[in-house]
């Protein structure tokens, strides 16, 4: 059986004046996302935050707490149409 360490990773997804999506992370500050197809930057935001973490040599399995369509169809509770979403992070524990 393997040890993992979890943690959390809040993830900001901003609406763009355009129609699109912004995604940045104050827990990940080198997780930005951006383009026109939201579909397309939320696909991409696991797979980003693996690989950041790869960078550092931690390899990790990301899990959304939540369905993303599930978070952007939420209402925002700021101005800006903005959600939060929470991502699981998995690292596996040194031996």
């Amino acid at each position: 059986m393997h040890n993992h360490d979890v943690t959390v990773v809040s993830v900001t997804l901003e609406d763009r004046e355009d129609g699109g999506l912004r995604v940045f992370s104050a827990d990940l500050p080198g997780l930005i996302l951006s383009g026109i197809d939201k579909e397309a930057v939320c696909s991409n935001i696991a797979p980003a935050i693996q690989a950041i973490f790869g960078h550092q040599g931690i390899e990790v399995r990301v899990r959304s707490a939540r369905p993303l369509n599930e978070v952007l169809q939420s209402g925002s509770p700021r101005e800006v149409d903005m959600h939060v979403q929470q991502f699981v992070v998995e690292m596996r524990a040194a031996a």
